[in-house]
């Protein structure tokens, strides 16, 4: 069995957390610039991904698109990467329990039968995009949606939904629009 040399979650105090997290910032800066590259826009992701993946539209008929038309394809994206940049923080801060964040991906594209096959084995609308099994206080886990600043970057009504199911069986519940909400957060959650 590997040695770990983090601390144990339970045993941590606030101050050992917090010279922690000032190491850990800078790691989590590093690999989201290396994930993600120099700092771009989400227009700009948009078209890099135009240029480099196939899609059913050529290149031609991609620069038409209007600006409406590429803000409309934000606020996924935003929240994509807003995910992606806390789950990499979270990962190189508690490196002891990184495996028990979890991501649902019931976001992802996929095609009617795949979706149908995914239902049945238990895919629900409106769950959290992480949760994370580590039970703290009257709490069994932590659940967290992730959303941007952007207007109508709003909860649906099915996570509005799922959001009272989860609370009243015992987990938490919060959404999350920034890295610092999200640190605070879970800083606050296993540290209470």
């Amino acid at each position: 069995m590997k040695h770990n040399s983090s601390p144990r979650i339970d045993t941590i105090t606030v101050e050992e957390l917090n010279k922690i997290l000032a190491e850990k910032d800078e790691e989590a800066r590093r690999i989201v610039d290396r994930v993600f590259g120099p700092k771009q826009s989400p227009a700009d992701i948009v078209d890099e991904f135009l240029k480099n993946k196939r899609t059913r539209r050529t290149k031609a008929a991609a620069s038409l698109w209007t600006e409406e038309e590429k803000d409309r394809k934000k606020p996924g994206h935003e929240e994509s990467q807003l995910q992606q940049l806390c789950v990499a923080w979270f990962r190189s801060s508690f490196p002891a329990i990184a495996p028990l964040l979890i991501a649902v991906p019931n976001a992802a594209r996929r095609n009617a039968r795949t979706g149908a096959i995914l239902k049945r084995e238990g895919l629900t609308a409106g769950v959290a995009d992480l949760i994370l099994l580590v039970g703290r206080g009257e709490f069994h886990s932590l659940c967290i949606e992730m959303k941007t600043h952007r207007k109508g970057s709003g909860q649906s009504d099915k996570q509005i939904q799922w959001e009272q199911v989860a609370e009243d069986n015992g987990n938490k519940y919060v959404v999350c629009r920034d890295l610092e909400e999200f640190k605070i957060t879970v800083s606050n959650y296993l540290f209470p």
